[in-house]
């Protein structure tokens, strides 16, 4: 009985060790994690401080690039005060030229030609613009054909976030119903139910949590789509817009040339009137606001050009590099699959592990019953036979009390030392079992969410107004020759205008910048959104991981509680045997000492009382036998002592049971 407790609790601390090893691995692993997530935020932080810092850059080289369209718009009013002056002067010089009209009507019929090849240069133009205006459209729907290929790819990337979600919702649902049957488990432990209460409840938390924080995901993917949208339209209705004004300024162009050609032999065939400035000034008016219209046209036409092909060039970077996040959103998912899978392939180990050592439980319980009951058996043969034995050494009794006496004081006396021994044994062990402590955990969590900044830019364009008169044929050819020579200076230093804005813009390239801006607000959305995606993932693998540990702690807790628990009822069940013990050995030793004075009390008497002392003796150990066997009913004790006639003995048998956990001590 001594050894078997000594063995299973040298076995209990084995495995306590190996627990214990085990969660240090645990807690080992814990704090790398630690390590490399706090790693990773010192990385994001940094990328994100540098992005602040280009970003910063990106608004100085703006306000710069303002101010200098500010002075192209000073100097742009200087040139048109210049040419105001210049206007002033040709009027003071204007009966000068009279004489040269001859010369003038030349030069009319060579910017005649002009005209014509410039007509025929606008037809080509035109031409070119229609095939750019097809290709731009074919390549607007070829893009929205793969933007819409790269949406659905982010859905299907969506749906498979949503599968894992719900996935880890199941194995929440499992692990609520393991945490129930932990609870079943410890419904007899009163004072840790609370604590486990709460640690359910926070875990509820965080997963809600999660829930809500993949909600916010899908919310900011769907605004970032609405935005791409909204500006893809407003982009096309700009592009509509600038096209209608183009064409606007074609039919106005093209009006002014019919009625300048109109005009042109009508004052070749009548006479020379007076000249109504009036009839100059709306002349002068139209020409500049055709000269300025179709700079404008054309510049709008440049910057088109180039906005388009910056666009085309920005988005088919966008694109591979969102293609570039949705692989590497591809490889975080398969590794968080893997790690699923390693933890999954644990957790049935674990649950294997465990069911091999219940196996073994079992195996030994079964095996100690049998011994037992064989035990019980062989014993209860001995029982028997000693009953026979006792049975036929009945008569020699009578003639050994005195030797009798004496062994039964040394044998209440090897009771006492015994029952000392086993009462010392039972108060160490019992001080053994006190001394336990139970360590708790703590859970720490961090998060980090960042935030984007965006910028928007507006053009406006004024248009010039025009003025209506009255003026003569002379008047007319006057003008028509003035402003022929004017148009022909306009035209050359418009195109040298022209060059040189075509050259700063090449070098300032706003387009190109405003286009980067809107694709550094694209990406840095979508780090936001995968550092988020990440924040997720690592949210589920820790509350994975403390929902594991927890079961694992409340397994170890079930476990050492049923030990301590079964323990204890063998401690008060070997109390009770011990005192049922000493009440024996009293009762006993007053049995002993009634049939001691019983026996020996009296004296024999010569002649006619010999008689009478015979009869009391033969009384008196009829009433011993009566009493022994009630005794025997009873108690289990065995007295061996040497007399006249040889050995002799007293046994008896008792049997007690334990109720609960099916176990029984004998007492021998």
């Amino acid at each position: 009985m001594e050894a078997e407790p000594r063995g299973k609790g040298v076995g209990s601390e084995h495995k306590k060790a190996d627990e214990g090893g085990a969660w240090v691995k645990l807690r080992m692993r814990i704090n790398e994690l630690e390590k490399d997530k706090l790693l990773l935020t010192s990385n994001h932080n940094q990328e994100v401080c540098a992005l602040r810092a280009e970003l910063a850059a990106l608004r100085a080289c703006a306000e710069r690039l303002e101010a200098q369209r500010a002075e192209l718009c000073y100097q742009l009013t200087v040139a048109a005060a210049e040419k105001h002056s210049l206007s002033e002067r040709a009027d003071k010089d204007q009966h000068a030229l009279q004489q040269e009209v001859k010369e003038r009507e030349r030069v009319v019929q060579r910017l005649r030609r002009r005209l014509k090849e410039q007509q025929e240069e606008l037809q080509e133009n035109q031409r070119r613009e229609r095939e750019e205006e097809r290709m731009r459209k074919e390549r607007e729907e070829r893009k929205s054909r793969e933007e819409e290929e790269l949406m659905k790819t982010l859905q299907s990337t969506l749906e498979a976030e949503r599968t894992a979600h719900l996935q880890c919702q199941v194995r929440g649902r499992s692990l609520e119903a393991a945490l129930q049957e932990a609870e079943l488990c410890g419904q007899r432990l009163r004072s840790g139910s609370t604590e486990r209460e709460e640690e359910l409840r926070v875990e509820r938390e965080r997963r809600s949590l999660t829930e809500h924080a993949l909600q916010r995901l899908q919310s900011q993917l769907l605004c970032c789509q609405s935005e791409l949208s909204v500006a893809m339209e407003t982009e096309r209705k700009t592009t509509s817009d600038l096209t209608e004004q183009l064409e606007e300024e074609r039919r106005r162009h093209a009006h002014t040339l019919t009625q300048l050609q109109q005009m042109i032999p009508d004052a070749a065939a009548k006479p020379h009137g007076k000249q109504s400035p009036d009839v100059l000034q709306r002349l002068r008016s139209i020409l500049s606001s055709a000269h300025f219209r179709q700079e404008a046209a054309q510049q709008q036409i440049l910057k088109l050009q180039q906005q388009n092909s910056e666009h085309d060039r920005q988005r088919h970077e966008a694109e591979l590099r969102l293609k570039e996040e949705a692989a590497k959103l591809r490889q975080a998912t398969a590794e968080k699959q893997r790690l699923e899978d390693e933890r999954e392939r644990e957790s049935e180990q674990w649950a294997s592990e465990r069911a091999r050592e219940r196996a073994e439980w079992a195996s030994e319980r079964e095996r100690e019953r049998t011994e037992w009951v064989t035990k019980m058996e062989r014993e209860r043969a001995q029982w028997a036979t000693e009953r026979e034995r006792y049975e036929k050494e009945k008569e020699r009794e009578r003639a050994e009390w005195a030797s009798e006496r004496t062994a039964m004081e040394a044998e209440s006396q090897r009771v006492t030392e015994e029952s000392t021994v086993h009462l010392s044994f039972l108060y160490s062990l019992y001080q053994h079992l006190l001394s336990g402590c139970v360590t708790h955990r703590h859970y720490i969590r961090r998060r980090h969410i960042d935030c984007g900044t965006r910028l928007e830019e507006a053009v406006v364009h004024e248009h010039p107004h025009c003025i209506m008169g009255n003026f003569t044929w002379e008047e007319l050819c006057d003008v028509i020759t003035e402003q022929v020579d004017q148009l022909t200076s306009d035209l050359s230093t418009a195109k040298e205008k022209v060059s040189r804005l075509l050259r700063v813009c090449e070098q300032r390239s706003v387009c190109v910048e405003r286009l980067e801006h809107s694709h550094k607000c694209v990406v840095s959305q979508l780090k936001l959104s995968r550092s988020q995606c990440d924040s997720l993932t690592s949210d589920l693998s820790e509350s994975r991981g403390e929902a594991a540990s927890f079961l694992a702690a409340c397994a170890l807790l079930a476990g050492a509680l049923r030990h301590a628990h079964r323990r204890l009822l063998r401690l008060c069940h070997m109390k009770t045997l011990l005192w049922w013990r000493l009440q024996e050995g009293v009762e006993l030793e007053q049995e002993v000492r009634r049939l001691a004075d019983a026996l020996g009390g009296g004296l024999p008497e010569p002649g006619r009382a010999v008689a009478r002392t015979r009869w009391r003796r033969s009384l008196w150990a009829v009433l011993a036998v009566t009493r022994w066997q009630l005794l025997v009913k009873n108690n289990h004790v065995v007295f061996w002592f040497d007399g006249v006639g040889g050995a002799m003995g007293v046994c008896g048998f008792r049997q007690e049971a334990e109720p609960d956990t099916g176990e029984s001590i004998t007492v021998r």
